[in-house]
């Protein structure tokens, strides 16, 4: 038992729990400003110093954030469904849609950091940059099926083929370095 509940009001709490951080991480936005991360990853330049694809990829990801609010905010701004949406509340509904595009790079742009930082080489920083994208959008990919309560092996094969854009979008990389 719980304090004033029973023991049946718990498993309510964890599902709760579990639709609340899937809202929160598993979002289109996040999937998006995933992939454009990786991607900016991707066509770095050889041998690019942490500091410099940390600082591009957080211009990036900051500028795509922003004008993804903006549209946002513009599009709901003005009357819907028989009523009128202000600036303020289309600016608060646009903040609450677009957090993802900053949410889904932040793994990898900590790994730049930490490249940045010294405290890991630069090459590592890179890879583990990149490889956590790609393992970021397995894990969205994943939960977003999980959701739907899908069996395990559509949301492993989701998960695959969220990877795989990544994977692609990497693989870019190669076809024009050089």
């Amino acid at each position: 038992m719980t304090h004033g509940g029973t023991v049946a009001e718990e498993p309510e709490l964890a599902t709760a729990r579990r639709y609340m951080i899937r809202d929160a991480i598993a979002t289109p936005e996040a999937i998006y400003g995933t992939i454009l991360f990786l991607a900016m990853l991707a066509f770095s330049e050889d041998g690019q110093k942490s500091q410099d694809l940390f600082f591009h990829g957080a211009v990036t990801s900051v500028s795509i954030w922003a004008a993804h609010v903006i549209a946002v905010a513009v599009a709901s701004h003005g009357s819907r469904d028989n009523r009128t949406v202000g600036v303020r509340e289309s600016f608060r509904r646009a903040l609450d849609h677009s957090y993802g595009i900053l949410l889904g790079p932040l793994v990898p742009t900590v790994a730049l950091l930490l490249g940045t930082l010294n405290i890991i080489g630069d090459y590592e920083s890179y890879l583990v940059a990149s490889g956590s994208s790609v393992a970021m959008l397995g894990v969205l990919g994943y939960v977003a099926m999980s959701e739907r309560r899908a069996s395990w092996y559509v949301c492993l094969l989701s998960a695959v083929l969220t990877a795989a854009m990544g994977v692609g979008a990497a693989t870019l990389k190669g076809l024009f370095s050089h």
